[in-house]
């Protein structure tokens, strides 16, 4: 596949961290950025299923490549981004100007000579495997699964985790399904359900590919708050992004200001930018009960205590400090 510009995927479970990410690896000067064009309800219009995997079902392997050729070149077709939810004015608006994603295309297409196009898009979760087969360097977020599924019960988020599975297992990849349950048990929400899964899964998978590609990098977000600048240094040197003095105003812009550690429950738009960053991994205490406290536990337990001490966020905090 040729490429004349360099392609970056930030990817992770929703609410992970991929979109601040994804919005500082895009700063600079040479560089442009997209937003989630594998989003059923506002991507290109190829894709119709939630977190689609290469090989199968309508994704076939020649499928990737095709996309990741018309991904270079921005020859995309974005639907309006209109969500289910959306309204009035609102849901007007996006049909005559679009989403996010259809604004980000646009802007993008304005800059022929950017050098790095940035993908940030959760929905290729599950092509870090054929992307990592590619050479294709992938920045995968990472929050712990209490803080995922709190935001996801915040937000009343639920994935087909049936599908999901269904094609796990077309995949080849049942063992990723060992020990996690595909109904939820009693006393435990449907989205709390959802986020195990799909963190227990995903997790699993990043850690088969760790250890054996340069170019996964793997970021825990929650040190983002406390050491952003010595993470972000170790993620661009490692996707071999420059870091520029308009990066490293953005990280600080972005990172300034954050008072003292609170538990507060945030509330409004997912991507509300005041928001105390060092809230996300705390809030959950508030969210979640004790049955599906211990359900998280159960489920996630022993993914989260072999993948937290080696993200790459931990050892750059480690080293600052």
């Amino acid at each position: 596949m040729k490429r004349h510009r360099k392609i970056v995927f930030v990817t992770g479970l929703p609410r992970s961290g991929t979109t601040v990410v994804g919005d500082i690896l895009g700063a600079g000067p040479r560089a442009i950025s997209l937003y989630e064009p594998m989003n059923p309800q506002s991507g290109d219009v190829r894709f119709n299923e939630f977190f689609p995997i290469p090989r199968t079902g309508p994704f076939p392997e020649p499928a990737l490549d095709d996309y990741l050729v018309d991904l270079q070149a921005l020859r995309l077709r974005l639907r309006p981004g209109v969500f289910p939810h959306e309204r009035g004015l609102r849901a007007l608006a996006k049909r005559l100007v679009g989403g996010r994603s259809r604004v980000s295309l646009r802007r993008s297409r304005l800059r022929p000579r950017a050098e790095t196009l940035i993908c940030k898009d959760p929905f290729a979760l599950f092509c870090i495997p054929e992307l990592l087969a590619r050479d294709i360097p992938v920045v995968y977020t990472y929050r712990p699964p209490e803080a995922i599924a709190a935001s996801f019960k915040r937000l009343h988020w639920t994935y087909p985790v049936d599908l999901i599975a269904e094609r796990l297992r077309e995949r080849g990849w049942q063992s990723l399904l060992d020990g996690v349950p595909e109904v939820p048990p009693p006393g435990v929400s449907r989205e709390v359900f959802c986020a195990a899964f799909l963190w227990c899964v995903s997790n699993r998978m990043v850690a088969r590919y760790r250890e054996q590609s340069d170019h996964l990098v793997c970021v825990f977000t929650g040190d983002l708050p406390r050491a952003p600048m010595p993470v972000f240094e170790d993620v661009f040197a490692r996707t071999q992004v420059p870091l520029d003095p308009q990066s490293r105003q953005q990280i600080l812009r972005r990172f300034a200001g954050n008072g003292p550690t609170q538990n507060a429950v945030p509330s409004g738009h997912p991507h509300t930018r005041k928001r105390d960053l060092r809230t996300v991994n705390t809030y959950w205490r508030q969210v979640l009960t004790p049955e599906e406290a211990g359900f998280l536990a159960r489920v996630c337990g022993p993914t989260q205590e072999a993948a937290e001490p080696v993200l790459a966020g931990r050892i750059a905090v480690a080293q600052a400090s």
